[in-house]
This record gives structure tokens, C-alpha cells and sequence, in this order.
């Protein structure tokens, strides 16, 4: 909560909420710093590089928060997302939904035009087909990540899915940059122990 909120009674600072348009972020700054803080010493701790998701947020000064000297991996939701961080200096960026032809090709005109390295997400044969039109359509190697289903109800293939091998030989043959695996563990929503 900012200055101005913190000194507002209770029922300004209603006021003061109900007079927002909407949509707008409402923060407890105290929170997003201690959550961000302790965020980045458990990635540290495992060595591993933490790419937050920028989707609720949708806010270059959150962002900062997480990266307060320069910016580092994020992942987005949209293009459009991708588009905003990359106009403030995120180069790293993991486009986290599974890519249509459209969305590829804007993607790879971003790479273009700003020098991001924009990561994709796929997770079929017909998906990795399409990269080889994406790079000969816009001059850019698209870098892919294929989706991992970890929690059996998201996109994604499973780990011993025969399609995945398949799926990463077409992803090679169509001349893209196979960057790894991504899995999105959906099911630590509803987790309410502090060790999980």
C-alpha cells in the first residue's frame, strides 16, 4: 500500500477504492517485497533462474520488484504482454500459452524488431510443423519450449508420452531452437501446507 493509501482511514480509503476504474492493480507493497524477496532466495538456494509470470500484474513497476537492477526472464500470457515488457527492457521472455501459426509469426516479428528472445510453447506434432513456415515467413529462429502435463488436466504432453520424442524431432528438422521443457504444476493452487 503506498503512502497515500497508508494514511487514509478506513472508510477514505473505500472511497478511494470504489473510485478506481477498473481494471486496476491494488498491491500491498510491504507483501510483494517480501514475497518477491523470498522468491528469489529459494530459487538461489535451489539453482534454478525464476521466470514470474507477469499475467495478473501486468506491470513494468512489479516487475522491477522482482528485478531491481536490470531486467531478467519473465513469462507472459500474450503477445500484447510480451510486447509491453520487451518495450521496457525484458529480453528473456516465455510466451506461456500453446502457440497458434498466427501468434508465432507476431511473436517472431517482435524477436525482429526488438532483439528479444521470445520463447515458445508447443505441444504437437502440427504445432512443431508450423515452425518452419514461422522462420521462413519472418527471418527469425523461433526458441521452443515443449509443454510438459504434470498435473494431468493442462496442456502438455505426459513425460512418457511416445509423441514427445516426436514432437522435439520436429521442433529440430523444422530448424527451431529446442530449448527445453516447461510444466506448469496447476495443482499447487489448491496446496495449503507451507512446505509445498
Amino acid at each position: 500500500m503506498d503512502k497515500m493509501a497508508a494514511n487514509l482511514s478506513v472508510s477514505e480509503t473505500a472511497k478511494s477504492i470504489d473510485a478506481l476504474v477498473t481494471p486496476a492493480l491494488l498491491l500491498d507493497r510491504g507483501r510483494l517485497e517480501r514475497n518477491t524477496q523470498r522468491l528469489a532466495e529459494h530459487a538461489r538456494k535451489l539453482g534454478v533462474v525464476l521466470r514470474p509470470h507477469m499475467k495478473t500484474a501486468k506491470s513494468i513497476d512489479v516487475a522491477r520488484h522482482v528485478f531491481p537492477r536490470e531486467p531478467g526472464p519473465i513469462t507472459v500470457s500474450t503477445i500484447a504482454e510480451a510486447e509491453y515488457f520487451a518495450g521496457h527492457g525484458f529480453r528473456d521472455i516465455t510466451y506461456a500459452v500453446g502457440m497458434s501459426a498466427a501468434s508465432a509469426i507476431r511473436a517472431m516479428k517482435l524477436c525482429r524488431r526488438t532483439g528479444v528472445d521470445l520463447k515458445l510453447l508447443l505441444d504437437t506434432v502440427e504445432q512443431a510443423d508450423v515452425l518452419a513456415n514461422v522462420r521462413e515467413a519472418t527471418g527469425v529462429t523461433p526458441s521452443v519450449f515443449i509443454e510438459l502435463d504434470c498435473d494431468d488436466h493442462r496442456g502438455g504432453l505426459k513425460p512418457d508420452d511416445p509423441k514427445l520424442l516426436e514432437v522435439a524431432n520436429r521442433v529440430v528438422a523444422a530448424g527451431a531452437n529446442l530449448v527445453g521443457v516447461l510444466a506448469h504444476a496447476g495443482e499447487s493452487y489448491s496446496l495449503s501446507t507451507p512446505g509445498a
